[in-house]
């Protein structure tokens, strides 16, 4: 391939389009990226761009997704033909198109926008299945959210059920609650009609009732995430779905993990296995932790944390894992960071060690922190009562800057998180209250309700303010300090964060294999499941 390539390179200014654009197809998919002849092609494409028919312009998008080859000029060439060529794309060409452009991470809205008017008028064309949902993961993905945009994409998908089973494709169907759940909270916030209709539900609900027991582990780790995001709870949809995890759990990814765990935290809490699942994941998570990055870990924690499981061991696994790879933080999203502290401080699970390296972690970032993360990171640390004097300082500085976007819950999040950490000065009540007053309405932030079954295995008899970081890092077995050793034993920590990493590295982690839960035992049989629609229907339960 690489001397191929280098003669394409030598010879492709003479090339045609249909030739440029099969060259492009067929280093795709061989999965050959060659720098030189990539750059060359992206040096006379876009002039010779104009005498692309459909087909080559498809194929040329396609090929550049395959080979994630990320041109600026090339990309912005394209996308200036793209809505010009609209009305004799077909639905294939367009899906495709899109597909890459998003597929690539491309940003031009209003490209996204000419396409979404373009798929509204013609959506009687958008037959295959196939072809819709690339249509729809793609416009999910740039939030393009217009008027009745998506009431026609659900209606359009939902039409699909039948064709969807005949084809024996019901990932596809998964594709459709995943790209919904991704855009449904979007639309509500800006006060469009929700696509999370009980029709579409009903719709894709049959489709795994009928060939769900056909996808593989990632597939079904998905389905499971987006049900729970969409709050859709039956029974004979869900149990196929969880017997696939438990029986392959000891082939889960951290991010299978995640959604299965954010899943039944939203929806599934009640299936009859769903609490040894849990088990298994936490056994699971704890035996890969250092394959987990912080996404991932926010997201597991804020799965056990939606179900109220203090589930120490986990959350101190995935804490020490962390603190321990300083670039994995230095490369999360505030948000992130912020789902961490903030799953940590529901279940009243306390590591000193951890929330200071956070807390420098929150000063380093603080300016890109928004009103909902930078409510949750308050919050946490006034639940937990961890005082961080310059931490604070920063987040009131950054309060003062973005004050005037703050919506209503993270008001209270942030006024909450003050007040338990002593911070709320005169000033700042009055800019929040003048807030709450343009929002024209005011809410509390409500109350976390947490599972006490003293039952559950989950349900540890730690006390709160011991520190399991602290207890992961320990080389030796030692007795419980008197009261004076406590009061001193915060001068005993290293005093800086390379101090702390440096000291979490040189300590061992033999007790996680031993301390890990055993994996439950894997569930043979299967419930009967309904053939027809109508059953779905019946059945599917919106959880709020």
């Amino acid at each position: 391939m690489a001397r191929y390539a280098q003669r394409i390179a030598e010879v492709c200014s003479g090339m045609k389009p249909r030739s440029l654009g099969l060259v492009m197809v067929a280093f795709g998919r061989a999965g050959v990226v060659h720098e030189k002849m990539l750059a060359r092609l992206s040096e006379v494409i876009p002039g010779r761009l104009r005498f692309f028919g459909p087909l080559e312009l498809s194929m040329l998008c396609s090929g550049l997704m395959k080979l994630r080859y990320y041109n600026v000029k090339l990309l912005r060439r394209i996308a200036d033909e793209v809505p010009h060529r609209l009305p004799v794309l077909e639905p294939s060409h367009i899906s495709q198109i899109v597909y890459a452009f998003s597929a690539l991470g491309y940003k031009d809205q209003m490209l996204y926008v000419d396409i979404a008017d373009d798929v509204m008028r013609r959506i009687e064309d958008f037959t295959n299945p196939v072809e819709l949902v690339q249509v729809v993961k793609a416009l999910a993905k740039a939030e393009v959210v217009i008027p009745g945009l998506w009431e026609c994409l659900v209606e359009a998908a939902t039409s699909q059920w039948e064709e969807i089973i005949k084809g024996d494709i019901p990932s596809v169907a998964v594709q459709y609650l995943t790209a919904v759940a991704s855009i449904d909270g979007i639309l509500v916030a800006r006060g469009h009609p929700s696509a999370n209709t009980q029709d579409f539900a009903s719709a894709m609900c049959t489709v795994l009732l009928e060939k769900g027991d056909r996808l593989d582990l990632s597939l079904a780790a998905r389905a499971i995430g987006s049900l729970g995001k969409l709050h859709r709870y039956n029974e004979e949809v869900w149990s196929p779905l969880l017997e696939n995890v438990m029986n392959n759990i000891d082939h889960l990814q951290p991010d299978q993990i995640s959604q299965v765990s954010l899943g039944l935290a939203s929806a599934g809490r009640g299936h009859p296995i769903a609490t040894p699942l849990l088990a298994g994941l936490s056994a699971r998570a704890i035996t890969i932790v250092d394959d987990y990055d912080v996404w991932c870990a926010a997201n597991t924690m804020q799965g056990f944390a939606g179900l109220g499981k203090r589930d120490v061991k986990l959350f101190g696994a995935l804490a020490k894992h962390l603190a321990k790879n300083d670039k994995l933080l230095e490369d999360a999203t505030p948000q992130g960071l912020a789902s961490i502290l903030h799953s940590m401080a529901k279940v009243m699970i306390k590591s000193d060690i951890f929330l200071y390296i956070m807390a420098n972690l929150v000063i380093s970032k603080i300016s890109a922190f928004e009103g909902q993360a930078l409510g949750m990171v308050l919050y946490a640390y006034g639940r937990l009562n961890c005082h961080n004097e310059a931490m604070v300082r920063a987040c009131l500085k950054q309060l003062r800057a973005i004050v005037d976007e703050l919506n209503l819950v993270s008001v209270h999040m942030i006024s909450d998180g003050l007040k338990a950490l002593g911070a709320l000065s005169v000033e700042i009540e009055g800019l929040l209250k003048r807030r709450i007053e343009d929002l024209g309405q005011e809410t509390t932030y409500g109350i976390v309700e947490f599972d006490d079954d003293a039952e559950d295995a989950f349900d540890i008899a730690d006390e709160p303010e011991e520190d399991p970081l602290e207890d992961l890092v320990m080389r030796e077995e030692v007795e419980e300090p008197c009261p004076e050793e406590s009061a001193s034993s915060v001068a005993a920590h290293p005093s800086s964060v390379s101090d702390i990493r440096a000291y979490l590295n040189s300590s061992g982690t033999e007790e996680l294999a031993e301390d890990s839960p055993e994996k439950p035992a894997a569930r043979t049989g299967r419930r009967s499941r309904s053939k027809r629609m109508a059953t779905a229907t019946a059945g599917t339960q919106h959880v709020s």
